[in-house]
């Protein structure tokens, strides 16, 4: 099931990607591309070490959760 992503840029309030979770891709309609979670946080500005960073953080605060 497709998964509507609001860019955050003040600019771009319309939702102008979708994430797929069948295959975990966001699709963009404006390029008309696929991109994975690295390749979507460098398109908004993040150098690949800093996308790393804050995958490994969103991940460790979500088996956080998850173990409460």
């Amino acid at each position: 099931m497709a998964t509507p992503l609001l860019l955050p840029l003040p600019a771009l309030r319309r939702t102008a990607l979708r994430r797929d979770s069948r295959n975990n891709l966001a699709h963009c309609f404006s390029c008309h591309r696929n991109l994975n979670n690295i390749d979507l946080l460098r398109a908004l500005g993040h150098d690949f070490l800093s996308a790393v960073a804050l995958l490994e953080r969103l991940l460790n605060q979500h088996q956080a959760q998850q173990r409460k």
